[in-house]
């Protein structure tokens, strides 16, 4: 009888044991995710600023080619 109850004990601090790392692994995932929260508006902010500047300079280019164009023309005519 002895050995089944510690083999019980046994098994119940392995459960334990599991438990208590799956409730620090869901904690360490709560505390990335509040983090991240935490910084949606600098992340967004972020986007923001990369797409205009993006924007500015797929126009400006564009905007040269286009011209260049113009004027080539204008000058072969």
């Amino acid at each position: 009888m002895m050995g089944t109850v510690s083999q019980a004990v046994t098994h119940a601090m392995a459960a334990l044991a599991t438990a208590s790392d799956g409730a620090i692994a869901a904690g360490s995932r709560a505390r990335a995710v509040s983090r991240l929260a935490e910084q949606v508006l600098v992340l967004a902010g972020s986007g923001v600023v990369l797409g205009l500047g993006l924007g500015i300079t797929v126009s400006g280019v564009a905007t040269y080619l286009y011209k260049r164009k113009q004027i080539r023309d204008k000058l072969d005519s």
